[in-house]
């Protein structure tokens, strides 16, 4: 009997043994998870066929592949969530397995079910699996099954809107409202009192149903000091389970994981070992076949008396499982592929627990276009540049050194779409000690170029380098809580806030002049003008933001000029500074300029001196704008009604989230543009209150 050996150096059997071969795969994903799948498979050897929406055709999963399905249009209840079209997909293409990756139809048992009906390989665990546990609901129904601790709740199918008032009262507040078919922080929402109840199911459904097809919910005691620690556990077609450890994900905003890491810090390896056991219980129980993850909420995590409870399993590969193969140097996709093909686990209990003791730390965050100081609104449309540093000493075979891995779904140059989630890469490090770790994963955001749109990578490195963060004394509620240790100090969120609003009111306007040197830059090489140092004094008109301002600039010295800001009301008087051209962090985009200086990255454009204008004349006080792009997705305003400052007028949905846009000052609405259904852009009016 002949034998091969896998990415992992472990000796795999011959294609013979098994009752399944792998030969063609189809990927029913898209962005950074079809890459990475697609990237393993084909290093296995395995023909790869992508499938593509119209916002897509272009996209990088598509041209990684070796074959690509068209499956309908942008909106994903078309195309990645439309269960016929990918099976027709498959036909057409002729695959003998399917993967889901995560999100999307990962997890929809109606999919697995359609796909072994249509003779394809779904790779992950079978319907029944996938309805027993993969449903919120009725995953905690078998925990409770086998003496797990689960919190406190209301698990029931049922939705009637009288029935979830009096389970709440049961349960007491604060709760939460979370999607049965959820994942991913998506339809999850934090009710505080009885009287915000029916807004947040409300809410959690439409955000559920947009990204999973279902709108089912159920109702759990919020437990708001916890850390939130999960079991990766890998399972094979003869019931062997095995735990692959833990990874925390306490660091989160709006329920949305932020950073990952393993192993988690102070956790006992008591705790571990039992959260490990429930994990593979849960899984031997019904028979579950491949990658999964089991989560928990953890109280008291570093004492050796911690409480655990168990909070949902997600029968598919997690955003984050790239920090456990950077600990234990295992490639899960491929390991997930093997099991599809009856190959046994290669790897033992003992073997994984002292790969795992040995790994260091690794961590992982995500990078998302959106704009933290616009309440993090994502940011869609084209960008002209993705730089980021190359992959370091990365692979599945074990080192000591630190490393690095990306994982991104964009190209060097593209365009970012408002039909999807706003995370476009995830960057992963490993290294000896959890200190290089955080230091080398804050160096590698440094040196990342994402021009044209704003990110959250200022946010990403604030967190980084918080004491909180860098001591360990997290929880999945610390960004948003003020330290009881120290009351008069804010919260991470409300510091950051205020930091950021500083450094952007700093920057932009010593940003102003840099432009608007680099414009006379230009126009001075541009018409063979001599620069008459000392002499040449002019004035430019640059626009940033809806921001027009005059710029004053005198050259002093070849691409070295003096200038000030002479006119402009939305910003504070600048002082005169002098800018070397040449050490400036600047790429141009056509006519236009891109800046980066501290946090702040701005597109700047040269207009006539002609334009000038207040931001005020534009933009009014009494109006209710997008800010970005999307879906609106409800209307609670109409003409006449009376409203207050911080009220709740429209929602819009974005890059799967849903989002509220609020009244900035009392009065009655006049005009009133929203309508649901409606695709809106970044400063469209929608509601006029006077």
């Amino acid at each position: 009997m002949s034998e091969v050996l896998n990415s992992s150096g472990q000796g795999i059997l011959n294609e013979a043994v098994v009752g399944l071969a792998i030969h063609k795969l189809l990927v029913a994903n898209r962005g950074e998870i079809a890459c990475r799948i697609i990237s393993t498979a084909q290093k296995m050897g395995i023909f790869c066929v992508a499938v593509y929406s119209d916002a897509d055709r272009n996209a990088k999963h598509v041209r990684m592949a070796d074959h690509a399905e068209w499956i309908g249009a942008s909106e994903p209840t078309q195309s990645y969530l439309n269960i016929s079209a990918i099976i027709q997909a498959c036909t057409n293409s002729g695959v003998q397995a399917v993967h889901p990756g995560y999100g999307f139809l990962s997890e929809n048992a109606d999919f697995a079910q359609a796909c072994t009906e249509a003779g394809i390989k779904f790779i992950g665990p079978n319907a029944h699996s996938i309805r027993t546990l993969g449903n919120k609901a009725t995953a905690k129904e078998a925990a409770q099954r086998l003496g797990i601790p689960v919190a406190r709740g209301y698990n029931g199918s049922l939705q009637d809107t009288e029935l979830l008032h009096r389970e709440a009262d049961k349960i007491g507040f604060p709760l939460m409202v979370k999607a049965a078919a959820g994942g991913g922080g998506r339809g999850m929402r934090l009710v505080h009192i009885a009287s915000e109840l029916d807004t947040a199911i409300a809410s959690a459904q439409r955000e559920a149903l947009a990204s999973f097809g279902s709108e089912q919910v159920f109702l759990e005691r919020a437990v708001l000091h916890a850390r939130h620690i999960e079991i990766q556990v890998l399972a094979d077609q003869y019931d062997n389970v095995i735990s692959l450890g833990e990874r925390d994900c306490s660091t989160q905003r709006k329920n949305q994981k932020i950073i990952e890491e393993a192993p988690a810090v102070g956790l006992s390896q008591k705790t571990r070992q039992a959260m490990s056991i429930a994990a593979i219980q849960l899984a031997k129980m019904i028979g579950y076949e491949g990658a999964g993850t089991v989560e928990f909420l953890v109280e008291d995590a570093t004492s050796e008396n911690a409480r655990f409870y168990f909070l949902e399993v997600n029968t598919r590969l997690q955003v984050e499982h790239p920090i456990t193969e950077a600990l234990l140097k295992i490639d899960l996709v491929e390991q997930q592929l093997l099991i599809a093909q009856g190959f046994p686990l290669a790897f033992t209990q003992s073997e994984i627990d002292e790969r795992f003791s040995q790994g260091g730390c690794a961590l992982e965050v995500r990078l998302c276009t959106e704009n933290p100081a616009e309440d993090f609104a994502p940011q869609v449309g084209a960008y002209q540049l993705f730089q980021a540093p190359a992959q370091q000493n990365f692979g599945f075979h074990p080192s000591n050194e630190a490393s690095l891995r990306i994982d991104s779904g964009l190209e060097s140059v593209g365009e970012v779409s408002p039909w999807y989630d706003s995370m476009s890469s995830k960057f992963i490090v490993n290294a000896p000690t959890r200190e290089q770790a955080i230091q080398l994963l804050d160096q590698s955001l440094s040196r990342t170029r994402f021009v044209g749109l704003q990110t959250n990578s200022a946010y990403l490195r604030a967190l980084l380098s918080h004491s909180r963060f860098v001591s360990g004394k997290i929880h999945t509620r610390w960004i948003d809580e003020i330290d009881t240790s120290n009351p008069q100090k804010k919260s991470f969120q409300a510091e950051f806030n205020a930091k950021y609003e500083r450094q952007s009111a700093q920057y932009l306007g010593a940003m102003i002049v840099q432009a608007a040197a680099l414009f006379a830059a230009r126009e001075g090489k541009k018409h063979k003008l001599l620069e008459g140092f000392g002499t040449l004094q002019t004035s430019l008109n640059v626009a940033c933001d809806g921001i027009i301002s005059s710029v004053l600039l005198r050259c002093v010295a070849p691409q070295t000029y003096i200038g000030s800001v002479i006119a402009d009301v939305a910003l504070e008087s600048t002082k005169a500074q002098t800018v070397n051209c040449l050490a400036l962090n600047a790429v141009w985009l056509g006519d236009d300029v891109w800046l980066t200086s501290g946090n702040l990255s701005r597109l700047f454009k040269q207009l006539p001196f002609n334009s000038l204008r207040a931001k005020s004349s534009t933009r009014s006080s009494d109006e209710v704008r997008s800010t970005m792009h999307g879906k609106v997705s409800q209307v609670l305003a109409q003409i006449g009604d009376e409203v207050v400052i911080g009220q709740h007028i429209v929602s819009i949905e974005s890059m799967k989230m849903e989002h509220q846009l609020l009244a900035q000052h009392p009065g009655k609405v006049v005009h009133l543009a929203a309508q649901i259904g409606q695709q809106i852009a970044p400063g469209d009016l929608l509601v006029k209150i006077q």
